[in-house]
């Protein structure tokens, strides 16, 4: 039997700190740039619903088509490499929609430019979760996701509010420069990681471990998981199209009103993460049935209250009540699937996640503009019952890699 989980073991891990410290100002980045977004969004197309719906396809589009490929190439090459080059990429681009948008702001170019940038984010994303377990051992993947998204929340909230008044006050050219900037650094930290797969391994399944070796991935003990990281989109979707812009144009809150409740949000996953990191793997799966009914809970509640302390207010706790969506979804991937399809894994779920939210986003967006916002949050708040009628998955310990030597 493995020794119990100790959190501060992960401190002998300086490549597992590497990749939580990149991700971490990469988050940072990622909150300038949504808030730089949005801001032009406002300047665009102030107060409608269907704007905002409209740009999810910008957001969602390229998982849509990219998803298999991304998956593919994380399971077939190197992912310190895939991370290197999703960083570099986004500066660069970062730096270019600032240069467009300053000369002649148009709502295309921020479509293009947002097209661009979702599709090296998320080669970056499936590259980093799949790579995660192979810098730790098996006993502390739990405890490592668990931090590395405390890390990532926490700086969730310096970038959503710096993002706001970076946006209000200099603009949204200038939030976005900062954002290449993060990205800058995390290509910095990045290099530090090793390169090589880990050379032994404790998954039972040896033959999937061959690093040549692809194999579809199997859909039945990983749907609880797929589903509730899709419920992830789906309230980002919900969040973008409906949520933001009553935020920032029915409570005259503004850009620096959306900041802070994507930074109490922040810190609401944060404290729920830090807990749920401390508990046992095996009740992951209910915690995301009993997270998902919560979530939907409040979003049906939600067209009932027009105040700002209670919009505020629910943002801090839909961070407590999402955090086993966040960090149980992930861990359960991690266990169910092998290391040669772990990355196919990650890719479907952030495709299953681009239909929530590019299909929620369009359709909430239509019907909030055609009829009122309370009745479109009560049907948003559906889809949540679905986990409860998923079968639980089996989980068991000890089937990741051991870290790489020197990780």
């Amino acid at each position: 039997m493995e020794p119990a989980a100790n959190p501060r073991d992960l401190l002998k891990h300086p490549a597992y700190l590497f990749l939580t410290a990149a991700n971490g100002i990469s988050q940072i980045g990622d909150r300038l740039g949504h808030m730089a977004i949005i801001g032009l969004l406002a300047l665009l197309r102030p107060g409608e619903f269907g704007a905002f719906g409209s740009m999810s396809i910008a957001l969602a589009l390229p998982v849509l088509l990219l998803s298999p490929f991304t998956g593919y190439m994380s399971d077939r090459f190197s992912r310190k490499g895939l991370l290197l080059t999703a960083d570099l990429v986004r500066a660069l681009l970062l730096v270019a929609l600032a240069l467009v948008s300053h000369r002649r702001p148009s709502l295309m170019a921020v479509y293009a430019g947002v097209f661009f940038l979702v599709g090296w984010t998320l080669l970056f994303n499936v590259a980093k979760s799949a790579y995660l377990p192979d810098l730790v051992p098996s006993r502390l993947l739990l405890p490592a996701n668990a931090w590395n998204a405390v890390v990532v929340r926490l700086t969730t909230v310096v970038g959503a509010v710096l993002g706001g008044w970076l946006t209000d006050v200099l603009g949204p050219m200038q939030a976005l420069v900062a954002n290449a900037l993060t990205y800058t650094l995390s290509f910095l930290l990045l290099l530090r990681l090793p390169s090589a797969p880990p050379r032994k391994s404790t998954h039972r399944h040896t033959q999937a471990q061959q690093p040549r070796r692809w194999n579809p991935i199997p859909l039945r003990p990983g749907l609880l998981p797929l589903a509730g990281g899709a419920l992830m989109f789906w309230s980002s979707a919900v969040a973008f199209t409906l949520l933001i812009p009553v935020i920032q144009q029915g409570l005259e809150l503004h850009n620096t009103g959306v900041g802070m409740a994507g930074g109490l949000l922040a810190v609401g996953l944060g404290i729920g993460i830090v807990g749920l990191g401390m508990l046992p793997e095996r009740w992951l799966p209910l915690l995301i049935r009993f997270s998902s009914l919560l979530m939907g809970g409040m979003i049906a509640l939600a067209g009932q209250v027009q105040t700002p302390a209670a919009w505020l207010g629910g943002s801090l706790f839909a961070g407590l009540v999402m955090s086993p969506l966040l960090v149980g979804v992930d861990t359960l991937l991690q266990r169910i699937y092998p290391r040669n399809t772990r990355g196919s894994a990650f890719a479907l779920k952030e495709f299953l996640g681009a239909l929530a939210f590019v299909g929620g986003s369009v359709s909430m967006g239509w019907a909030a503009d055609q009829y009122g916002l309370a009745p479109v949050l009560t049907l948003a708040s559906l889809p949540y019952l679905l986990p409860l009628f998923l079968p639980m998955p089996e989980i068991r310990g000890g089937e990741t890699s051991d870290p790489a030597p020197g990780a």
